[in-house]
């Protein structure tokens, strides 16, 4: 027969496993979110800083094929760019939504101050 201790610490496994599950499945949907929308964000940057660009030398040439795959490149230039995190929205948004999400039970504990 096992210890009463040994079923209670049984019983703080299951719930620390529990909120850690929870805080991970939260943080990584916050995290996917904001990338989401700093891709979309540096991908309307690119469209409009090529909009911008003067001159006839278009990357692709000027067909509706061409303008089709520009766009392709600068939805996949901003997706790469938002997963790899060197632009730094996501990481911004990330930081300002973190307090909303459930407490991550292996952090310290915060300490307030006045």
């Amino acid at each position: 027969m096992g210890s009463p201790i040994s079923g209670l610490d049984a019983a703080v496994e299951k719930v620390h496993a529990g909120a850690k599950a929870e805080f991970t499945k939260e943080k990584t949907r916050v995290t996917k979110a904001a990338q989401d929308f700093e891709a979309v964000f540096i991908g309307m940057m690119l469209k409009q800083m090529r909009k911008s660009m003067a001159g006839d030398n278009a990357l692709f040439g000027k067909s509706s094929e061409a303008k089709v795959y520009q766009d392709m490149m600068d939805d996949s230039l901003a997706q790469q760019m938002s997963k790899t995190g060197t632009f730094g929205l996501a990481k911004a948004m990330v930081k300002s939504i973190e307090h909303t999400l459930p407490p991550d039970p292996d952090a310290a504990p915060r300490v307030k101050t006045k």
